[in-house]
């Protein structure tokens, strides 16, 4: 018999709207990511590079967060 409460494996995962906003997040900033990458190839005034350079860095940095707290959601929803 399981010790388990009714409703506990439900606690331990993340809600829908929740997943969708973590998955939403990462393909936007991988989006950006891919296109600021492409766009560095048609670019020659070392200027406007540093500006798109400066995109994708600030693209990475969102990427990151978002993986991170979700790592973070995750194991706090899971303690629940």
């Amino acid at each position: 018999m399981s010790t388990n409460k009714p409703g506990a494996r439900s606690r331990a995962r993340l809600s829908d709207k929740e997943l969708a906003f973590f998955e939403n997040t990462r393909a936007c900033a991988c989006g950006i990511i891919q296109e600021v990458k492409a766009l560095t190839y048609w670019i020659d005034d070392p200027d406007q590079l540093a500006i798109a350079l400066g995109i994708l860095e600030k693209a990475q940095r969102i990427r990151v967060a978002t993986l991170e707290w979700e790592r973070e959601r995750k194991v706090v929803v899971m303690a629940a």
